[in-house]
């Protein structure tokens, strides 16, 4: 019996949290910060996304990007979204036309490690 491929569950970046696994995306570069990271973002918010080193050349300010699979990683208390091995960035298959919500970044948020968790 043949494999078919299950097609991807995009969500919006107000959704992400410390917990979140296998992340589904499509976001506008907002920002290129120090390489490898961006900040990328939709209607809902903004993220720090951590790509492969070196930053790959599509990757611009104003990009459409499609991210598939990615890992939220803490670094100090804040969240990341890190693009590893088993994930993958591309441009995005038609124009995003949303215009990102820079007012809320969830990377901003500070998280804390709670014990008995």
């Amino acid at each position: 019996r043949p494999v078919v491929p299950r097609k991807p569950t995009f969500v919006k970046v107000d959704s992400i949290n410390p917990d979140s696994k296998s992340i589904n995306l499509l976001v506008k570069v907002v920002s290129l910060l120090e390489p490898p990271e961006v900040v990328a973002g939709d209607e809902t918010g903004v993220v720090t996304l951590r790509l492969p080193s070196p930053r790959p050349e599509f990757v611009v300010e104003g990009a459409d990007l499609r991210v598939q699979n990615a890992q939220v990683s803490m670094k100090k208390g804040f969240l990341k979204l890190e693009i590893n091995k088993w994930a993958k960035v591309a441009l995005a298959d038609d124009a995003l036309t949303f215009e990102p919500n820079r007012a809320k970044d969830v990377s901003a948020v500070e998280y804390e490690l709670v014990d008995g968790y």
